[in-house]
């Protein structure tokens, strides 16, 4: 039976993945919080300590193993340092076939006109930023077998984007690009966790370059964002947004600077005390957004800056 490393056990589309699989793989499960599993599973779990890394260090290796980075951690953006060292070690030292971090159309928020998936980034908001962030660490480091998804936006019930949607019932006007006529691009769970257990699966060598990939176009959904709020049965008048503000501020931009620093200066810069008052702050735009004004500017949540005009053959 094929084993799978699981980083961000907890998170969403892990959970799904799990549920969906759950007597397919051998499953190693890293993890800072409890987990919720079938009892049918086969797994073990561990946390992201030096011991708990070595015995599953220990246990995997010699074996076929596909390795799952659902990590990333929003409010405390220096705990995304220690995801990342974490599973860089874990994939150099087990070389699994695929090594499959998920990143974000996130990256390409904010980018003007028709474009693909695949384009050369540049994104708008702080969370395409420090996502992008990520992706250049990793591809800096070369890890045979590694290949980067940028994930649509995921639909499904306990998700954040349902959510998000629910809050959007107490909002009567929202500014948007275009006046939501932009195209976004959006998956059903299940749909997205089948084609993750498909690059899993892979039985190739590792390859040697990494690779950015879309999920494919007939997996996902393209839809306006009048579209969206319609199938959610909102009633939101949508205004024309005039500006192109999207959200940002100097603490977020020196979070990004440090993250980007030489390790030096971003673990002296990068102390506890510091990302607790970066976790406080962020969180604190978190719970100020999940109360939603009757009126909603674009640039007021990362949620809706999604609003590319993506083309149906780019992914």
């Amino acid at each position: 039976m094929q084993h799978i490393i699981i980083l961000g056990a907890n998170s969403f589309i892990a959970q799904q993945f799990i549920r969906l699989n759950s007597i397919a793989f051998q499953y190693h499960l890293v993890t800072s919080t409890g987990l919720r599993l079938p009892p049918s599973m086969n797994h073990s779990v561990y946390t992201y300590n030096n011991a708990d890394l070595t015995k599953l260090i220990e246990r995997c290796r010699g074996n076929k193993v596909g390795m799952l980075n659902c990590a990333y951690d929003g409010a405390q953006p220096f705990a995304n340092k220690k995801i990342l060292s974490c599973f860089i070690r874990l994939a150099q030292a087990i070389k699994p076939q695929c090594s499959l971090h998920l990143s974000t159309i996130s990256v390409l928020d904010g980018k003007e006109g028709a474009v693909k998936i695949l384009d050369v980034a540049s994104p708008a908001s702080y969370y395409g930023r420090l996502k992008l962030l990520i992706d250049k660490k990793l591809i800096a480091t070369k890890i045979p077998g590694l290949k980067i998804l940028r994930v649509p936006n995921v639909l499904g019930s306990g998700g954040n984007w349902d959510a998000f949607l629910n809050r959007l019932r107490s909002v009567k006007t929202a500014y948007l690009p275009s006046s939501g006529a932009k195209t976004g691009v959006f998956i059903q769970v299940e749909h997205l966790v089948d084609y993750i257990a498909t690059l899993l699966r892979s039985d190739k060598e590792p390859f040697d370059q990494p690779m950015v990939l879309s999920v494919p176009a007939e997996r996902c959904v393209f839809a306006t964002w009048r579209e969206i709020f319609l199938m959610a049965n909102l009633q939101i008048t949508i205004v024309e947004a005039t500006n192109k503000k999207y959200s940002d501020s100097t603490i977020k931009n020196l979070i990004l600077t440090l993250l980007s620093a030489k390790p030096t200066v971003s673990l002296l810069f990068a102390s506890r005390g510091l990302s607790n008052l970066a976790g406080r702050f962020l969180g604190g735009q978190a719970n100020a957004s999940a109360q939603l004004p009757e009126i909603l500017h674009v640039d007021n949540t990362v949620r809706l800056t999604q609003s590319v005009n993506f083309v149906n053959d780019a992914v």
